[in-house]
């Protein structure tokens, strides 16, 4: 999926989460104007924070794959390494929970708590969508979107298996 389909999606994602926000939380039009600049707003910076992950990541790969003693690399890895899963601990906890007290803003305590409740259930639909999209569709189509497919890392023994050549 290019840039465009996932912008597409994230409007569609955007829109059907504001629309079940607006119906459950009573919002006034105001307040649907306001948190849908804040929702743009959180998805800049997001954009930000994955455009920075996503520029470490072939870095990390070429110092994997490159020469070197294991000791060499990973004394050139840890700094990258850190920087990597102190971008993603932003990314994931710091900026979502900015996100969610900016939202909660200028609502009342029953709309706050429907508000976190039902991102919370938004989240985990998404999430268990995701995880059903990773599975085979039916026996024999293979495994399914696998995390750990990434280049350079092996499955390790199975059928067919062999080690990578260098």
């Amino acid at each position: 999926m290019g840039p465009q389909g996932r912008g597409d999606l994230r409007g569609k994602m955007r829109q059907a989460l504001m629309g079940r926000m607006q119906k459950s939380l009573n919002l006034t039009d105001a307040q649907v104007a306001s948190m849908e600049k804040k929702m743009a707003a959180h998805e800049v910076e997001m954009k930000g924070f994955n455009d920075k992950i996503g520029a470490l990541q072939p870095k990390i790969q070429n110092i994997m794959k490159g020469s070197g003693s294991t000791e060499e690399k990973n004394a050139k890895l840890k700094p990258l390494v850190d920087e990597w899963f102190a971008l993603r601990h932003e990314r994931d906890i710091v900026s979502r929970a900015k996100f969610e007290q900016s939202f909660r803003t200028g609502l009342d305590p029953m709309q706050q708590i429907r508000m976190s409740m039902g991102m919370q259930k938004f989240r985990d639909e998404l999430k268990n969508r995701l995880e059903d999209r990773m599975q085979p569709r039916r026996p024999g189509m293979g495994r399914g979107m696998d995390p750990r497919d990434q280049d350079g890392m092996s499955q390790g023994p199975g059928k067919g298996w062999r080690p990578r050549q260098q």
